[in-house]
């Protein structure tokens, strides 16, 4: 059921591979083994079909946050299972998320085998240009982040910024973890309920500053294509000037951004100041109808 509400509006993420379930008593030969493992993962791309999504609507995720450990057994054991993946179904995708010790040269032998790339941001600002070539190579190039005690942080300095972010790096997505992850209502004292921004019910998820200020973020990030999309086909004096007001906003929302730490942002908000931000936010608003207009005035006028 859930899935068929969300189809079409969001990409879901399987957890693992295609399982395999023998009858009692059969044991079947490594030649059979492989061939019928890679028969489930094509039949689950037949099973998700069913469910109203193609390919383009979910992918693999293999194994969470790969080559953390750097190149050793885990990994090469991933990267087998990757290319196992791939050759049993070339149309299926595969979601990585790696960090801590996944270096550009670690991920070389799946820099074509992956579709969507969501790397730890910490990762990628420790090589920025040779991690960039490789993750730029996927239609879909997302990031996140997983600082602890996230609701001591300022709901304006990590969730509404994280999409200013996503939009100064070139990437198509971004977030963190997580959505929901144990109850917020009763936390117990001796574990920090530090993850999640919204409350669940019966009803329903009761909303927080933190999932609020995710969603205008994310309005945001929709704001600042839209202006980049409007000025591309513009092509006018009014399409350099938005393309500089762009970077002008986005300079000043992400400034000091590159220096966040764990630890650091326990100790700083990294908030821009507010009233600016906003005057950047309407201006970019008034340039967007601008530049359409614009833009709608010139196609009418047959030039």
């Amino acid at each position: 059921m859930l899935v068929r509400r969300l189809r079409g509006k969001a990409v879901f993420l399987v957890l693992g591979s295609a399982g395999l379930r023998w009858p009692a008593g059969a044991k079947p030969d490594a030649v059979t083994e492989r061939r019928v493992w890679a028969e489930a993962v094509r039949r689950y791309a037949l099973h998700m079909q069913g469910l109203g999504c193609g390919y383009d609507d979910w992918a693999f995720y293999l194994k969470d946050e790969p080559g953390l450990g750097g190149p050793d057994a885990y990994y090469d054991a991933y990267v087998e299972l990757v290319r196992k993946v791939k050759a049993a179904d070339p149309r299926a995708r595969i979601y990585a998320n790696p960090a801590g010790g996944a270096r550009a040269d670690v991920l070389q032998p799946i820099k074509d085998l992956i579709d969507i790339w969501s790397p730890d941001l910490h990762l990628v600002r420790e090589q920025p240009e040779k991690l960039g070539q490789i993750f730029r190579r996927a239609k879909d190039y997302w990031h996140y982040e997983a600082p602890a005690d996230q609701r001591n942080l300022d709901p304006l300095g990590f969730y509404r910024v994280k999409p200013w972010v996503a939009f100064e790096l070139g990437m198509n997505g971004g977030g963190y973890w997580t959505y929901y992850y144990q109850n917020l209502w009763l936390p117990d004292p001796a574990v920090a309920a530090e993850y999640g921004v919204v409350y669940l019910t019966g009803k329903g998820p009761v909303t927080t500053k933190r999932w609020e200020a995710s969603r205008d973020g994310i309005e945001d990030y929709e704001l600042l294509s839209l202006l980049r999309e409007s000025a591309g086909r513009a092509k006018s004096v009014t399409a350099k000037e938005a393309l500089a007001l762009l970077d002008e906003a986005v300079a000043f929302v992400t400034r000091g951004q590159e220096r966040v730490s764990d630890i650091s942002r326990q100790l700083h908000p990294y908030t821009p100041d507010y009233g600016k931000w906003m005057e950047y936010r309407d201006r970019l608003i008034r340039m967007q109808i601008r530049v359409s207009r614009n833009h709608d005035a010139a196609l009418s006028d047959g030039r």
